[in-house]
């Protein structure tokens, strides 16, 4: 169709008339099978001609596609072609339509039509059609292949979110409760495990510099569950700051070995009291988490 085209481009003529030839095979084409129609126009360069576009009525065909030629001027007159490539739906055997071509110019312009397309429309159905057809039932089902619904998904996330947002706000804030209980556990299990450890090695070896890093070890964890600075505080005013003889008293004997060099009466015993001070901080904060004091808790 596209050689039929550039054929009538270089057909010559004694006058221009401004007739656009449409230009189709007469190949009878199924219903819905596209088929290609060629419409060319023979006009002087200084006109403004307009093509059927997407907006056009081909007759009872619909426009699947089209194609532009580049256009072709010489002794001041201009070939243009467009093929369309169309598909008809109706099973009306023999149907006829034609195209127009528009000449733009100020304050008017005119339409031209093409030579009629006579398009013949094979029947899909053999044979003649009975009075009263009976259709056959198929109710096997065909595969069909699963999509995700996005929008769905999103939107049913956006709810739980929304739903646990809600209960959140109005219940005491039980997600940050759990979360920060959560991270508590962690810190203090992480910590009894570095504190067993060197408790262990302090046992097997009795030396000092296991002890003063024992001491750094839970000085430091206190200062994370307190907040306040054990890190630098001397044993006299944690003391102060956790009354408690059993403490104060192991805390002593352990400064008079790393700074006096005397020999401590129950080291076990000792390291067991500052385990279980850590403990007993552990669940204050726990607690202070429960009941919602998470400014001062976390």
């Amino acid at each position: 169709m596209a050689l039929l085209c550039l054929i009538s481009c270089r057909v010559s003529a004694q006058e221009i008339d401004l007739q656009p030839r449409a230009i189709y095979s007469g190949k009878p084409v199924q219903i819905g099978e596209p088929f290609e129609v060629s419409l060319y126009v023979r006009y002087p360069s200084n006109y403004q001609i307009l093509f059927p576009d997407t907006n056009f009525v081909f007759g009872n065909c619909v426009l699947r596609e089209r194609n532009y030629f580049p256009t072709l001027t010489k002794n001041e007159i201009s070939r243009d072609c467009v093929v369309y490539q169309l598909a008809c739906f109706d099973p009306t055997p023999r149907q006829t339509f034609n195209l127009p071509v528009i000449r733009f110019q100020a304050g008017d312009s005119l339409s031209f039509s093409s030579n009629d397309v006579v398009l013949n429309v094979l029947s899909g159905v053999q044979g003649p059609i009975p009075k009263n057809p009976v259709f056959q039932s198929n109710t096997s089902f065909l595969p069909v292949d699963l999509k995700l619904n996005y929008p769905y998904i999103v939107g049913i996330f956006g709810l739980i979110l929304f739903l646990v947002l809600g209960i959140n706000f109005f219940f005491d804030k039980p997600i940050q409760k759990y979360f920060y209980l959560f991270l508590e556990r962690r810190r203090h299990l992480s910590f009894m495990k570095s504190f067993d450890r060197m408790a262990t090695l302090l046992e097997k070896e009795g030396s000092i510099g296991k002890m003063e890093g024992l001491l750094v070890v839970w000085k430091g964890y206190l200062q994370r569950v307190d907040g306040n600075p054990f890190m630098s505080f001397t044993s006299l005013e944690i003391s102060r700051l956790l009354p408690d003889p059993n403490l104060k008293k192991a805390l002593q004997e352990i400064d008079r070995w790393i700074y006096g060099g005397v020999g401590m009466e129950n080291r076990t015993g000792s390291i067991l009291i500052l385990k279980e001070k850590s403990i007993e901080m552990y669940e204050k904060k726990r607690e202070l988490i429960r009941n919602g004091k998470l400014g001062k808790a976390v």
